[in-house]
């Protein structure tokens, strides 16, 4: 017999983001744990077939608004020369109750400076994390 499974997607309302400790909730429009797969894919005679997983990235991907003006500013922390090329801690999750997040560790890059003629000057960056994010449970 086939299950029909109920649909309860995510929805991005005001999502917890942080970074070394720091919320930069009010920061972003997009926050998103992306991964890559490599896989390994061999297609021989007679109908032989290989695929496999050869192995996963994970980037913690986000789009924020440029702030030169608030100390401590999301865009600051990240084109800070002592924090560009060191591991900080990260959580991002979802508010509310349902859903789930995920911590882990990601490796501090610098983002752009500048944008268009009237328009917020925003900036999209994918910062590597350590092997694969941890699952946490949404939050308040």
């Amino acid at each position: 017999m086939t299950q029909t499974l109920a649909l309860v997607p995510l929805v991005m309302k005001n999502p917890h983001i942080e970074l070394d400790g720091v919320e930069y909730d009010k920061s972003c429009s997009t926050a998103a744990v992306t991964p890559t797969a490599a896989v390994v894919v061999w297609n021989g005679f007679g109908g032989a077939a290989i695929s496999d997983l050869a192995g996963d990235t994970w980037t913690l991907d986000l789009v924020l608004a440029q702030d030169q003006s608030t100390p401590g500013s999301l865009q600051s922390f990240l084109n800070d020369p002592t924090k560009i090329g060191t591991k900080v801690p990260f959580e991002v999750r979802p508010t509310g109750t349902t859903g789930k997040g995920y911590t882990g560790t990601v490796l501090v890059v610098p983002v752009v400076v500048g944008g268009a003629k009237g328009a917020v000057a925003t900036a999209t960056v994918s910062l590597p994390i350590d092997g694969r994010p941890t699952p946490v449970a949404a939050g308040a």
